[in-house]
């Protein structure tokens, strides 16, 4: 229904929109920046109801639905000047942080799964249908896997990174300053500053001139 109005009214419904979740937000008492805009709707989950351990930095742009779920101690910081494209799911779980630093843009449909931390850089950019993962199944033979627990390990993105549509990182892995990872790649290993990879799993290719 709110696609209709939004055809009909345009921006005096998007501002509408977002007073709404502006006030939802504070409501629940998560820190909200100067300048906060959300175009779509917003969910926000926290069995705890630790909604102030959701802190988002000044002159964020939410341009479409999005999903904040807070597990545990979990805590997720946005920082200055971050853009979030349409139906983006970001989850903290355990005593996890997951920290997204100023100016970094993140494409549509991209998943955050946070167990153990996950920080990135500043100026990053993650395109669409990503999945950045920290945490895996223990698959041990002598019991059915979903029956076993998760392990979890930090996940490192630098400053000035690009990682490619449909691609995913995975737990441990630490990417440099400045490295590239092309599309439909998995990486499970520390890159290079500068250095460009691709593949499943992803491989060297170059490095930036």
């Amino acid at each position: 229904m709110i696609e209709y109005l939004k055809i009909l009214f345009g921006k005096k419904i998007n501002n509408f929109n977002n007073l709404i979740f502006k006030n939802l937000l504070k409501y629940k008492k998560a820190k909200i920046g100067k300048n906060f805009y959300t175009e779509g709707k917003i969910k926000i989950s926290s069995p705890k109801n630790i909604y102030s351990n959701l802190i988002i930095g000044d002159d964020v742009l939410i341009m479409g639905d999005i999903e904040f779920l807070l597990r545990g101690n979990g805590k997720i910081i946005i920082g200055n000047g971050v853009k979030l494209d349409s139906n983006i799911r970001l989850l903290s779980a355990n005593d996890a942080t997951l920290e997204i630093n100023a100016n970094t843009n993140i494409g549509k449909s991209t998943v955050i799964n946070t167990g153990a931390d996950i920080t990135i850089g500043e100026n990053v950019l993650i395109s669409g249908n990503c999945y950045i993962q920290s945490s895996s199944h223990s698959i041990k033979r002598d019991n059915i896997i979903k029956f076993q627990t998760h392990e979890h390990s930090s996940i490192s993105i630098g400053n000035d990174v690009w990682i490619g549509a449909n691609s995913i990182v995975l737990k441990g892995v630490k990417m440099s300053n400045g490295s590239v990872l092309g599309a439909n790649s998995l990486l499970n290993r520390d890159t290079e500053e500068y250095e460009i990879c691709a593949g499943n799993p992803a491989k060297k290719i170059s490095f930036r001139n």
